[in-house]
């Protein structure tokens, strides 16, 4: 298994997460790499936010993230990894609607891994319109 090397640029999104136990929002910045195929496959992911109270484990956790989306080969194994964070449960402040939807999510890992999704979904829709054009 080879990793997703790094090139010099990364092309990506930055997403505000707010979560109605944490006062300040959370900023998740999603890299996409270029794969040999053309398409955009996501490569690392970073967190920023005035809430030190939960930063260190939630960066420490997006690092780990990251090492495992560089090494991720299919499709397959990365929706099985979004998929995981997806269903993340935070026992002390898990479920709530994620605002400006109706998806209720699990806690802060679980909204990471909707974004996560989202972040991949839309990129796929892009690659297949430059695709066909």
């Amino acid at each position: 298994m080879s990793a997703i090397e790094r090139p010099v640029v990364l092309t990506g999104a930055t997403y505000k997460l707010r979560a109605p136990h944490i006062e300040h929002a959370l900023y998740l910045t999603v890299n996409d790499a270029v794969l040999a195929d053309g398409c955009r496959r996501i490569r690392e992911v970073f967190l920023n936010s005035k809430a030190v109270e939960d930063i260190a484990w939630m960066t420490q956790a997006l690092r780990e993230l990251s090492q495992n989306l560089a090494r991720i080969e299919t499709n397959d194994e990365l929706t099985a990894k979004i998929d995981d964070w997806e269903k993340s449960f935070d026992a002390k402040n898990g479920s709530y609607t994620m605002p400006g939807t109706s998806k209720q999510c699990l806690g802060i890992q679980s909204h990471i891994g909707f974004i996560l999704d989202a972040h991949t979904n839309r990129t796929k829709k892009e690659d297949a319109l430059n695709f066909t054009t």
